[in-house]
């Protein structure tokens, strides 16, 4: 059984508001300017706890501005892997390839606006069940 935990804040901005859904009890934040974006983190880790993938995505309004891969290695030992990005179950971008001892990331530069209700997912290719989302919606 895979664990999933989420963390930080609900994205809430003024308007036509962007919001990226946290767990039920997160923090909640009040509207957003363009100075201050919101962000959304979530994480799933394997069975055997050697392995944690996270998501971070960071955006205003239905824009997402950027989505952090991160995997981290609980055993240690020198790991490769290629981070995806997937929008609604589709994959919508392939990084380059990470090698590292306890955790490789990537960032997503994406500059993109979203439907309402658009899931967005991030996988490793070395454990490409762990796939933690985030939820952009309005």
């Amino acid at each position: 059984m895979r664990k999933h935990f989420s963390f930080g804040l609900g994205i809430t901005l003024a308007a036509a508001s962007l919001f990226l859904a946290a767990p039920a009890n997160a923090a909640v934040a009040n509207e957003a300017s363009p100075a201050n974006p919101q962000t959304a983190h979530g994480c799933t880790t394997n069975d055997d706890d050697s392995k944690t993938s996270c998501i971070d995505v960071e955006g205003h309004k239905l824009t997402v501005d950027r989505v952090t891969a991160d995997e981290y290695y609980g055993g240690g030992g020198h790991h490769c892997a290629t981070p995806r990005l997937y929008a609604n179950g589709s994959l919508f971008a392939t990084g380059p390839k990470r090698c590292a001892t306890f955790s490789v990331q990537w960032t997503f530069p994406i500059n993109e606006g979203f439907s309402n209700h658009t899931q967005l997912c991030t996988s490793w290719s070395d454990e490409p069940g762990l796939r933690p989302c985030e939820t952009v919606h309005d």
